[in-house]
């Protein structure tokens, strides 16, 4: 089977003929899986599917069954909030909800993952791949709609570029509700690899065991699960011998998380992405090894190229070397779903504009903020991005910060600080304007569904505080 012309599906079935005994996630074999999903994509009847699967093992199944009856799906978290599901599923409206043994009382007419039966050729079909329900910066869910066409592109290019094989090990991290997902799971499940699933509350909180315990040889998450990983005081040096790459999206990789990780494993190559919801999953890639990192660092790591058959560009900034990350190509999403006014606002002449502020240093492209996080104080443009690096660079410990009242207040996670003193090393290095009024010292910071820093629940407690 030709890799430039097959797609998830196919590949599926070609694995369940020439691999039939090779395991693909937890106990079952491709040839198992290929059957399941011939069997639960004979119960879908129409053409949106809910995949609403606690497992994660029956949410694999649950969305290859939708594409192979030619059906479009949308993945959601159940341990979300009802509301939000409850919004999801008025947006959506789908015809079929596909659950888990968990979820089978939860939802009215519903397919159970389960079955198995002979393989077939998956139905032929033009309608979108999938839905992602992003929540934005109003935490309303937005449907980012996916086409199989892009989708197609994007597995292309990571089946081949990102080193997995039928005989890696492959961690898969993100909620099947966030996009970063798709790469973990359709890019291990192409290329015949197996896939390793961490959702348990002791392997989210402890992923660096799951590493080991597993003998991942590639691990992909967002960069902040580094610093999870870094908080396990078990994981030695070379406990990271089986890992050959780790790959992250979905927020800037910072310096300490290359400074822990080639303290760990030096062979490791680490591949920075970067990409929203609407470039399917991510659009450039950059490589890095312990000698060369330190050069493509300016207060985080640099976003690289773009991959075969998209562009990137910036615009409107003052000059060329800055401005809104705009990007365009085969892989750009084909909206929002049933939002017609938001759709014509963003993508503009086959263009995505993403709302990411980037600069270029040295040929280099790197991110700075979002657009919406470039606050105004005193009348100041002020990235909360630099002010955040310039507190980790004076405590090593991570930090998030919001503009609250045209004040900013600094959260930093951990409880052992000289707060009289770090505001005097901070007045030291920044300017009167970008100076935390207020420090609040957290545990941990809140996190949201994908793993990302949660400013929404930040901003609540800002309003406690004053």
């Amino acid at each position: 089977m030709n890799k430039e012309t097959s797609d998830i599906v196919d590949r599926i079935i070609y694995h369940a003929h020439n691999r039939p005994d090779k395991i693909a996630f937890g106990n079952f074999s491709y040839r198992q899986i290929a059957k399941k999903m011939c069997s639960l994509s004979l119960a879908i009847n129409g053409l949106r599917v809910l995949v609403a699967c606690e497992n994660r093992e029956e949410s694999y199944i649950g969305m290859l069954a939708s594409l192979h009856a030619g059906a479009t799906y949308a993945p959601v978290d159940v341990n979300a909030p009802e509301s939000r599901l409850n919004r999801i599923l008025d947006k959506f409206k789908p015809t079929d909800i596909i659950v888990g043994l968990k979820d089978q009382d939860r939802f009215e007419t519903v397919h159970r993952v389960g079955g198995e039966c002979r393989i077939s050729r998956q139905v032929v079909s033009d309608l979108p791949a999938y839905v992602i329900f992003t929540s934005g910066s109003t935490g309303e869910p937005k449907g980012v709609v996916i086409s199989r066409k892009a989708l197609n592109q994007f597995l292309r290019w990571s089946a081949s570029d990102l080193g997995i094989s039928h005989n890696s090990r492959v961690s898969q991290h993100p909620n099947v509700a966030f996009d970063l997902s798709v790469l973990d799971i359709y890019t291990g499940l192409y290329n015949g690899a197996q896939i390793f699933p961490i959702q348990s509350n002791l392997d989210k909180m402890f992923p660096g065991r799951c590493i080991q315990r597993n003998k991942l040889t590639h691990w992909i998450s967002v960069p902040s699960v580094v610093d999870l990983i870094a908080k396990d005081v078990s994981i030695k040096h070379n406990d990271f011998s089986t890992l050959e790459k780790m790959i992250f999206c979905g927020e800037p990789l910072l310096p300490r998380h290359l400074e822990y990780i080639y303290n760990l494993n030096e062979k490791l190559i680490v591949v920075n992405t970067y990409g929203p919801t609407e470039a399917t999953v991510c659009m450039t890639k950059l490589e890095l090894t312990s000698k060369d990192w330190q050069s493509k660092i300016n207060g985080s790591v640099a976003l690289g190229d773009a991959i075969p058959g998209m562009e990137i560009e910036l615009k409107d900034g003052r000059d060329n070397s800055e401005g809104e990350i705009v990007i365009s190509g085969g892989q750009i999403a084909e909206g929002y779903w049933l939002q017609p006014e938001l759709t014509n606002k963003l993508f503009v002449d086959n263009k995505y504009h993403t709302g990411d502020w980037a600069g270029i240093v040295d040929g280099e492209m790197y991110f700075k903020s979002r657009i919406d996080r470039q606050v105004k104080i005193q009348g100041n443009r002020v990235e909360l991005g630099d002010i955040e690096q310039c507190i980790y660079d004076l405590t090593k410990k991570a930090t998030a910060c919001i503009k609250h009242q045209d004040r900013i207040i600094a959260y930093i996670e951990g409880s052992e600080i000289n707060q009289t003193e770090l505001l005097n090393k901070i007045s030291e290095n920044t300017v009167e304007y970008m100076r935390p009024y207020k420090i609040i010292c957290l545990n941990d910071l809140p996190r949201n569904m994908n793993d990302k820093i949660d400013y929404n629940s930040l901003a609540a407690l800002a309003e406690e505080a004053v």
